[in-house]
């Protein structure tokens, strides 16, 4: 299984379950376009029938709004119509979280599950952020050189083992050479106008540009949006910067934004041992018949996983298997990136247990490829690396050490895997944005146009929902809505309790009494 970013987002798992048996009807006597390449980009919102059943845009905006000389990128936009759209018709627009996981391909993969919970009469939007997959700016730190990308990406481990002092500092080197590499080939590029300050403001220019394709005026045109994990830092930015500008705004797993703006992401997976605690309860319950790594109490349970990791940490598990592409070793970098999506959902619970019973057996040939790296890596790393803008001083081995001290302290399970992206942000990775997008402000407003509803599972092992408790306080008239669960993502749970708030607010504002708490529809993940 290829892992492909640090911030699983298994809720858009269960929604493409759902998405599957959901039919989205057809364009009529219109051919629809499949390739991005077919759109001409424009600054004016003109949609085209594509993929289908849906319709595309990419509209042409300035890389700095302060500064529209400077020149042009252009964004992908994706639409699921509303059932009976008209020019009244509200557009949601979402984020998937990473950064640099693709709204467009959200949108196709789960957009009528999405559009159910949202409610119908809405459209649903999904687009790519900046430096993301169809959208520009270009973010390639190897451009015209696509065999010594190939070659990077294969040899490079985006995890190291924090126990290890070899291993961390193999990683930082590691993670300097690149920095220092892409900042090269990024130097004179326009990667630096690819942060969450210039998303922001393309989500105010969207709904703008929509605005004026319906002959509405665009300077009261409001934003319409959901967004996860990542995309609650996207989300807040927003309400920050423009708070007069939202329509309706559903926020989904806090990661803490100010965490994330000076860099250091220590707050991401400090509940990962409250999820391991919740699985090994969970398999205890189910049975030695159900869970294949049961055994005769929830802290035995807990014994035997840490067994587990120690034996591939002291005895590292050759894989021969000729589906894995070529020999290879399963080491504690791979096993702790098997651990993170598989823990991330109860959903997957069953198949973590499974995993952990093979590699108790020496069996790695499932986990073997986890810890290379992907396309995701380059937009999350640029992206998490403007918003920091170099705050935090990783310039030397020793700081990145005892950086790497204190993340251990955030939690003894799966360390070495969140703080990559902020070693890879080191002394060498010195593209920034213009001062016009820079955040320095606090997250938070006194007041916005409409109010809030933020979601949380009460146990969530990537983004405690203590984050979301601290930025309801931030966004006074804000509703907090808890979930009996244990996964990164709330809409990744079913549950008709949320799914009744969420399109009740959608719908016409209404929003949950404080302190609600949704129960899940499937709370014994191990039921067959």
């Amino acid at each position: 299984m290829k892992i492909a970013v640090p911030l699983p987002v298994p809720w858009l798992l269960a929604l493409q379950c759902l998405a599957a048996a959901t039919v989205v009807p057809a364009h009529d006597n219109v051919l629809p376009v499949s390739d991005w390449k077919d759109i001409t980009p424009s600054p004016d919102l003109k949609w085209t029938p594509c993929f289908d059943t849906y319709s595309c845009a990419r509209l042409l905006v300035p890389l700095d709004y302060s500064n529209p000389s400077i020149g042009t990128t252009s964004i992908a936009y994706i639409k699921l119509s509303a059932k009976n759209e008209s020019s009244s018709s509200q557009n949601i627009q979402i984020n998937p979280g990473g950064p640099g996981n693709s709204g467009v391909q959200t949108l196709l993969s789960t957009g009528s599950s999405l559009q159910a919970v949202f409610g119908t009469q809405h459209n649903v939007i999904g687009f790519d952020a900046r430096g993301v997959n169809n959208s520009g700016p270009d973010i390639d730190c190897f451009p015209g050189n696509p065999s010594a990308k190939a070659a990077f990406e294969g040899s490079f481990v985006r995890a190291f083992d924090s126990e290890s002092p070899t291993s961390v500092a193999s990683f930082y080197e590691n993670a300097v050479a690149y920095g220092q590499f892409c900042t090269d080939a990024q130097r004179n590029g326009t990667g630096r106008y690819a942060g969450t300050v210039a998303v922001a403001a393309d989500m105010v220019n969207f709904a703008e540009r929509q605005a004026e394709a319906n002959g509405q005026a665009a300077k009261d045109a409001k934003v319409w949006y959901y967004g996860v994990s990542y995309g609650t830092v996207l989300g807040t930015t927003l309400t920050s910067i423009y708070p007069n500008r939202i329509g309706r705004a559903v926020l989904d797993s806090f990661v803490d934004g100010d965490d994330w703006f000076r860099g250091d992401w220590l707050t991401i997976g400090v509940d990962a041992g409250k999820a391991i605690d919740r699985f090994c309860t969970l398999c205890y319950q189910a049975g030695k018949e159900n869970c294949a790594i049961w055994a005769e109490s929830p802290s035995a349970i807990e014994t035997r996983i840490q067994k587990v990791i120690d034996n591939v940490r002291e005895d590292p598990i050759p894989v021969v298997d000729k589906r894995v592409g070529y020999p290879q070793i399963v080491k504690i970098e791979q096993l702790n990136f098997f651990l993170v999506p598989l823990l991330a959902s109860q959903l997957t619970f069953p198949d973590l247990a499974t995993g952990l019973r093979l590699l108790e057996s020496r069996n790695g040939t499932a986990i073997a490829n986890d810890a290379h790296t992907s396309d995701t890596l380059y937009s999350q790393v640029l992206i998490a690396c403007l918003d920091a803008a170099t705050r935090l001083d990783l310039s030397t081995l020793e700081k990145w050490k005892n950086y790497v001290k204190r993340a251990n302290k955030v939690s003894q399970w799966v360390p070495g895997i969140w703080q990559g992206v902020p070693g890879m942000c080191s002394k060498t990775r010195n593209i920034v944005p213009p001062p016009s997008q820079l955040f320095n402000g606090t997250i938070g407003a006194n007041h916005t146009s409409s109010p809030m509803l933020f979601l949380g599972n009460l146990i969530d092992p990537s983004t405690s929902i203590v984050n979301t408790r601290k930025y309801t306080a931030r966004f006074p008239g804000t509703v907090l809505l808890e979930q009996n669960g244990t996964a990164h993502g709330v809409l990744g749970l079913a549950s008709a309790c949320t799914s009744a708030w969420v399109n009740a607010y959608f719908g016409n504002g209404t929003l949950p009494p404080t302190n609600t708490l949704c129960q899940i529809d499937q709370p014994d993940p191990f039921a067959s």
